[in-house]
């Protein structure tokens, strides 16, 4: 038998309370102002009573702390690519699992996401995944059923899980080989996606928590272009001819660099890519491959790098503010390094 509109359907994790959402059981009166309809947690709106979007963000609210953005539909959470922690609006990722293709059985507090089709045809729907094993996966969801649930029972569904898994090795059957397919009577669910968070163990914030978060983009400054790029070479030759930290660089190929051998680098050229080194003799002794094959060259002069314990090596510093910031070491078989390279953190100790 339907429960009335507002009816505490089960309770599950956290004590989250799932409600019925019979919105047939409301007269136009109780519809004249939507915001009567609204739902808050601890000030934070959670969303609409008492829609499947809803019971998502409160149940993430009160076990985990975090939020997601408002969205259109519930299909749109499978494209959030973060949560917001309420108490510091520290932002986490979401990883999404593609449903079918997984390799590993969804965790829980993860959000099970359908796409629109059949019942769920022009919003989508999402659950709550609070369970899930090898044989089945229970779910909490809002605005799907609208009965009480079994005395003990702690969610609104068990849905069957059929899984399979193969061996690499007789003795390498892992968690991680085993994937898994959710199925369900009346639409197919796209997938699920996990908060990807841990509490903080610090009262202040940490650089680390700048570099890493989703929500922040660090950005060099536009000055830092005319450095990079390689036709300042050729200027800085032109400004400063013969200084002993400058290698000759030409736009053109000059007899003087054929004849003490050369290095041809394209402008707008990263990471070793597209770099020929041609000897005294004119041979190429290494080269690379990459996307700036047809951007304009600069021809500097050879000056191989030196060999350590069966690797090329190179020292990379920078400065700040005019003083000495820092220095790594790149190290490689090849002449030529690239973004394969090792690199080696390296500390001054006076």
């Amino acid at each position: 038998m339907s429960a009335p509109l507002d009816t505490v359907l089960g309770t599950t994790d956290g004590g989250v309370e799932v409600y019925c959402y019979d919105h047939e059981t409301l007269g136009e009166s109780a519809l004249a102002d939507r915001n009567d309809l609204k739902n808050v947690v601890d000030g934070i709106t959670t969303g609409y009573k008492w829609q499947c979007v809803e019971l998502g963000r409160r149940y993430l609210l009160v076990n985990h702390g975090v939020v997601y953005d408002n969205i259109a539909m519930a299909y749109d959470i499978f494209r959030l690519k973060y949560v917001r922690r309420v108490a510091d609006n520290v932002l986490f990722p979401l990883v999404p699992q593609a449903n079918g293709v997984a390799t590993r059985l969804p965790a829980k507090g993860a959000l099970l996401i359908w796409n629109p089709l059949g019942k769920f045809e022009r919003t989508g729907h999402i659950a709550v995944i609070v369970g899930a094993t090898a044989s089945y996966t229970d779910i909490v969801e809002q605005n799907v059923d609208f009965t009480v649930w079994p005395a003990g029972q702690t969610y609104s569904r068990r849905l069957p899980t059929t899984t399979w898994a193969w061996r690499t090795a007789l003795n390498e059957l892992s968690d991680d080989e085993w994937t898994e397919f959710l199925s369900t009577d009346d639409a197919d669910a796209m997938g699920w996606v996990t908060p990807k968070h841990c509490r903080h163990q610090y009262d202040s914030i940490k650089l680390v928590d700048v570099l890493f978060s989703p929500s922040i983009r660090v950005f060099e400054p536009l000055w830092t272009l005319i450095p990079s790029s390689k036709a300042i070479l050729p200027v800085l030759n032109t400004l400063y001819p013969h200084h002993p930290l400058l290698l000759t660089s030409s736009f053109a190929l000059t007899p003087a660099l054929q004849a003490a051998g050369y290095v041809i680098k394209p402008v707008a050229g990263r990471a070793g890519a597209n770099i020929s080194i041609v000897d005294v003799h004119g041979s190429v002794v290494s080269q690379s491959d990459g996307r700036w094959s047809n951007d304009t060259p600069v021809y500097q002069e050879l000056a191989l790098l030196p060999k350590h314990n069966g690797k090329y090596v190179q020292l990379g510093t920078w400065a700040i503010g005019g003083e000495y910031g820092g220095t790594i070491i790149r190290a490689d078989a090849n002449k030529i390094m690239g973004l394969e390279s090792f690199a080696y953190a390296m500390r001054v100790i006076e």
